[in-house]
């Protein structure tokens, strides 16, 4: 019986240690022509809006996951008005990226992938859970939106 117990806490460990952690936001634009990028910030303004009407800010990871699954007809109905979008969730490598000065070094990670016509263009992303960079615990949730690559 011991051994039992034994097993199915150190199961219970190894999946704790292996949750995701992070859930990333990534837009990647059509082309770098100056048209292109500024569809993708009308895509990245109109997505920001989108996910704020979610209320996420309380959720934790499994229910940002959730929220966004249940979702990703509505995200991409609102998405597509303005220019063919295809919207999914899907583990995508996030490349290395600066920041202020600090490289982050990129990680294959949870994603809400945005992919305006064929996605060949300078990248917009965020991180949405936890919030970008590192925070106090007792620090109240905000999000923050960077435009990337313009």
């Amino acid at each position: 019986m011991k051994k039992i117990i034994l097993i199915l806490f150190l199961v219970f460990l190894f999946y704790q240690i292996n949750k995701e952690e992070d859930f990333y936001i990534r837009i990647l634009a059509n082309s770098n022509n100056e048209y292109d990028l500024r569809i993708k910030k009308d895509v990245a303004n109109t997505l920001s809006d989108v996910l704020d009407s979610y209320h996420l800010e309380d959720c934790n990871y499994d229910e940002i996951v959730d929220t966004l699954t249940d979702n990703l007809d509505d995200i991409s109905y609102h998405l597509n008005k303005i220019t063919e979008v295809k919207v999914e969730i899907k583990k995508h490598n996030m490349g290395d990226k600066t920041y202020n000065g600090k490289v982050i070094k990129g990680k294959v990670k949870m994603t809400l992938l945005v992919t305006i016509g064929e996605g060949k263009g300078d990248n917009w992303w965020g991180c949405l859970y936890p919030d970008f960079m590192s925070r106090g615990s007792d620090e109240k949730l905000t999000y923050k939106w960077w435009i990337l690559g313009d």
